[in-house]
């Protein structure tokens, strides 16, 4: 089971922030530099995690926490579907 704090801290050791700069309310262009850099993020989160996000999904993240909670199946947010 991934925690939302654990998902946090996957996204700072990827992004090569600290924890504590990336608040649930950034908004997810302001964390992420580029559309590019933000698919290579959700494609390591979804290694590490091993859940499949749709895009359907990630039409609906704006801030670091939604993306956080797209991931998280610890109850926080609405977790994708385990890799088949």
């Amino acid at each position: 089971m991934r925690k939302h704090d654990d998902i946090r801290r996957l996204v700072a050791v990827e992004l090569d922030q600290p924890v504590d700069s990336l608040p649930d309310a950034l908004p997810i262009r302001e964390a992420v530099a580029d559309s590019y850099a933000l698919v290579e993020l959700v494609i390591r989160l979804q290694e590490e995690t091993g859940l499949q996000i749709s895009g359907d999904d990630m039409r609906h993240v704006e801030s670091v926490g939604d993306l956080i909670s797209v991931f998280a199946d610890d109850g926080s947010g609405r977790a994708g579907r385990a890799k088949a």
